[in-house]
């Protein structure tokens, strides 16, 4: 004899199930903690090609971009200190054959390998402020308990939340312009100075100004 289970029952079991899951699942707060420790525990730790997996596809495109620049473009105008100097690293790292090959998350772990992705000890930073929509969240980003001027931002992608760095990006080279212009420094010095520490003995030269792929005339 099949026995029947009353509806009221049913419904108890549904609701307790239900919130069994939702108690499994961190709150928005604690998965974007989650996300940015791993983007930036990869980043620090040279394994771009992990955390180009906890980022959004339009980071990727972005580093698509950077790379289509590298080859055929010498009008940098557009970019900011930290991409300016990406694109002079890859003209001086690799031909245009090689470059021509590469994928957005080649070009982010090329990147990222070179230590010009992220900050130092980029995986001790913390989230503050944290705020966030159905699609969107930013936070402040705090080192040591002090704040660093710098914020990271969130985007939901098939239903994950992913790292958006752009304003990262911009924000970090905005840093570092104010400071060469408070100290009265030179930017095309500056740009050097970090590519001599990255292994290009004569810093930045003519010849990484110029496109690796040149149009013909």
């Amino acid at each position: 004899m099949t026995s029947i289970v009353p509806l009221s029952i049913r419904l108890m079991c549904v609701t307790g199930i239900l919130a069994g899951l939702a108690a499994c699942s961190p709150p928005v707060s604690g998965q974007l903690e989650n996300v940015y420790y791993d983007y930036a525990t990869n980043v620090a730790n040279g394994r771009g090609h992990d955390a180009a997996k906890n980022v959004t596809d339009t980071t990727i495109n972005h580093y698509e971009h950077i790379r289509d620049l590298a080859l055929h473009s010498a009008d940098l105008s557009e970019l900011s200190l930290f991409d300016e100097i990406c694109v002079y690293y890859l003209r001086g790292r690799f031909d245009a054959i090689a470059l021509s090959k590469f994928t957005g998350r080649d070009v982010m772990n090329t990147l990222v390998k070179a230590n010009l992705i992220g900050e130092d000890q980029f995986e001790t930073f913390t989230l503050r402020d944290i705020r966030y929509t159905k699609t969107e969240a930013r936070a402040e980003l705090f080192k040591s308990g002090e704040t660093t001027q710098l914020e990271m931002w969130f985007e939901k992608q098939d239903g994950k939340w992913k790292v958006s760095p752009q304003r990262f990006r911009d924000a970090r080279g905005d840093v570092l312009e104010r400071r060469i212009v408070q100290f009265q420094g030179d930017r095309n010095n500056v740009m050097s100075e970090l590519l001599k520490a990255r292994g290009f003995e004569n810093g930045l030269t003519q010849n990484l100004r110029q496109p690796l792929q040149k149009t013909s005339s």
